[in-house]
């Protein structure tokens, strides 16, 4: 695998352009001055990037929720372990052990000490840091006043063919508006406002659309006398390691290779995001039983979007549902007839005990359709979700022993089939972490809700696997980090007619030779079997399945010179291998951030791109606006520019700007949608 990257890179390296760019740079690598601050927004950048690598859809709410945890950091002497764990750089293993350090030995007077705490890593302690703060552990005062918080964002996309955009009803603006209350006693309010490019505005109260097309607020209160947690309007559940409820964002294979093990087991949360499927609207509360046993109850009524069909059912004009629809677009005629067809009732809960070594937990639900859901006639179809009623039942544990903590949740699904994921998280030693996970969804096993551990990320049915992941510090300034999971999919699936298998690994090493000089290097190759059409020995053409194999292998230093300038270079292969075909990728980038006074921040980066193909295509995150996510994906040849301003302009007001091209030299057929384009994003943070 690497054999091969290299040999991308390598061919890439002799092009004009690299060997422009890596004369321009290298002397500077080695060149650059120590400094000895630490730079919070470099680790904040490494985290999202490499959270979102493996996040898929998921990628616009995990970023959405780690902006907001950067503007509001956690305090690390009043946060819980569950809490703890969420931050990407934490293990629910760290997590447990700073609880315990902190109640044997009192608060943590500064954030440095939190290097005093077992098995908080220098790195943990470094990508943390963007994420949390350290304050007193006293409560709010009834009179300490509260906090208002506005943010406007506008963007908009052009591209070199906007024929499409005609058949939209609305501009091709995206609008995104949050308004977000803070107040005493913690109580916390939100209102987000959220328009996709090509939705018009309008006022149809029906369809829930009232000049926005969609509309999300909620009021909270926390940590009230017994109430743990009390939310109307939206929210997520997540309970136990996600199988039957888990509506809030998961953070994938893509970044820590010890991220699976920690399942964002948040119980119920308010909802801020834009994504308009993966959430509750009702009302929901946790309350303390006694000071270990915990007791959740929510419900839940709104409108999912869908297809509807007449004649379906048992009289000939009843309607029923042929498919939910999760991307929450309305920008025609068309998709705006999908808007709110199915209603859907929701009622759940948990029960959870827990102590300072063990949690145990049942949590399920029922939901029921205003409308029945049928399964299309494909065989990969046959166990699909049918009728009005869907429910789940699950139980859960965690069981913490020093250096060890093993975790577990079986479910129990509609149509009788039981899933279960289990595994282990172990601190060798303080310069060796790993985890151990085996899962197990049948086909069979349908959950509307749940969104476990697996290589197909919302997915948790059709699927078997078992995963391990290492890190290892053999010195503070090296670190190695790696995974394997292989899988298997028992049953059919989407143009895969037979049942499939693969597998996928990764390795990663990280070298720190100065306080903000950072090198590393990254290979990842995946194997699954796909469907193709080969022919006989007799010419005719056949179904069968063969391994694709997918490989990259990336390069990567982030420097400084001076205190008011940072650097970062990036190359990176790609290569694609099928029976049929075989596609290679090469990108290379420079970045460039400059601040020359506090309160003014200028980002800008030049990449090339040259793959063979679509399937060969390339993914580079792109800093943005607050809130806003940009992973592009660059296929065929050209050039993207980008340029990002960040101002403070007065105490509490922030405005972004941001302006990027993509200049295709030469586009593939095989690409859905235009490589040339411009983008604009505006950003207006008003904090009182």
């Amino acid at each position: 695998m690497v054999m091969v990257g290299a040999v991308s890179i390598t061919s890439f390296a002799r092009g004009r352009a690299c060997r422009l760019l890596l004369l321009c740079v290298l002397p500077v690598i080695f060149g650059a001055p120590p400094v000895n601050a630490q730079d919070i927004e470099e680790s904040l950048e490494q985290t999202i990037e490499a959270v979102i690598d493996d996040s898929g859809e998921e990628a616009t709410r995990t970023v959405e929720e780690l902006s907001f945890r950067v503007l509001r950091p956690l305090n690390v002497n009043t946060a819980t372990a569950d809490e703890l764990a969420a931050i990407p750089a934490l293990t629910p293993l760290t997590a447990l052990k700073i609880i315990l350090h902190r109640n044997t030995h009192g608060p943590f007077a500064s954030y440095d000490s939190l290097r005093n705490v077992e098995g908080v890593t220098e790195d943990a302690w470094r990508e943390a840091r963007p994420f949390l703060m350290v304050g007193d552990n006293t409560p709010p005062s009834p009179s300490r006043a509260g906090k208002v918080e506005l943010v406007q964002r506008i963007g908009r996309r052009t591209t070199s063919s906007s024929d499409a955009t005609h058949a939209y009803l609305g501009g091709p603006e995206r609008m995104y508006t949050r308004l977000s209350l803070y107040g005493a006693r913690h109580v916390s309010a939100n209102l987000t406002l959220d328009k996709d490019p090509g939705e018009a505005f309008r006022w149809h109260p029906a369809t829930q659309t009232y000049g926005y097309d969609f509309l999300s607020a909620h009021v909270a209160l926390r940590d009230v006398g017994r109430i743990r947690m009390l939310v109307a309007g939206d929210f997520t559940a997540n309970f136990g390691q996600g199988l039957v409820l888990s509506s809030g964002s998961v953070f994938g294979k893509g970044g820590n290779p010890l991220r699976p093990a920690a399942h964002r087991d948040g119980g119920l949360r308010p909802y801020r995001s834009s994504d308009e499927f993966h959430f509750f609207r009702g009302v929901g509360t946790t309350v303390a039983l006694t000071p270990s046993l915990t007791a959740t109850l929510f419900g839940s009524y709104r409108r999912l979007d869908g297809s509807a069909e007449d004649g379906c059912g048992v009289e000939s004009d009843a309607r029923c549902v042929t498919r939910l629809v999760t991307d929450g677009l309305h920008r025609s005629e068309g998709e705006l007839t999908r808007k709110g067809v199915q209603g859907t009732t929701v009622m759940g809960g948990a029960l959870e005990y827990r102590n300072a070594s063990v949690r145990l937990g049942a949590t399920g639900y029922r939901n029921r359709f205003s409308m029945p859901v049928t399964a299309g006639d494909a065989p990969y179809e046959r166990y699909d979700l049918v009728g009005r009623r869907v429910s789940a039942l699950g139980i859960y544990g965690q069981v913490y022993v020093h250096d060890l903590l093993v975790f577990g949740e079986a479910a129990y699904s509609p149509k009788g089939s039981l899933g279960a994921i289990g595994g282990l998280l172990v601190q060798v030693s303080e310069r060796a972490q790993a985890t151990i996970l085996v899962r197990h969804y049948p086909a069979s096993f349908v959950d509307l809700y749940g969104n476990g551990f697996g290589e197909r990320s919302g997915t948790t049915r059709n699927e078997s696997g078992f995963y391990m992941g290492v890190r290892l510090t053999p010195h503070r300034r090296w670190t190695v980090e790696g995974y394997f999971d292989q899988y298997r999919f028992p049953w059919l699936r989407f143009g895969v007619h037979r049942p499939a298998s693969g597998y996928e690994a990764l390795a990663r090493i990280e070298y720190r030779p100065r306080a903000r000089l950072n090198l590393s290097l990254q290979g990842h190759t995946e194997t699954t079997e796909q469907s193709l059409i080969v022919p006989d020995l007799y010419g005719r053409l056949l179904r069968s399945v063969g391994p694709e194999t997918r490989q990259y292998l990336r390069a990567q230093a982030t420097y400084s010179i001076g205190e008011l300038v940072r650097l970062r270079t990036r190359l990176e292969g790609a290569q694609v291998r099928t029976p049929e075909n075989d596609e290679r990728g090469r990108l290379a980038y420079q970045d460039v951030r400059w601040q020359p006074v506090r309160w003014l921040r200028l980002d800008g980066r030049f990449t090339y791109y040259d793959t063979d193909g679509y399937a060969s295509r390339l993914y580079a995150y792109e800093n943005d606006v607050l809130y806003a996510f940009a992973g592009p994906a660059l296929s065929g040849r050209g050039l993207r520019y980008y340029a990002l301003a960040s101002a403070e302009l007065l105490s509490g007001l922030t405005v972004q700007f941001k302006y990027g091209h993509t200049r295709a030299v030469r586009r593939e057929k095989s690409e859905p949608t235009p490589s040339s384009g411009r983008d604009v994003n505006v950003l207006l943070r008003l904090s009182l």
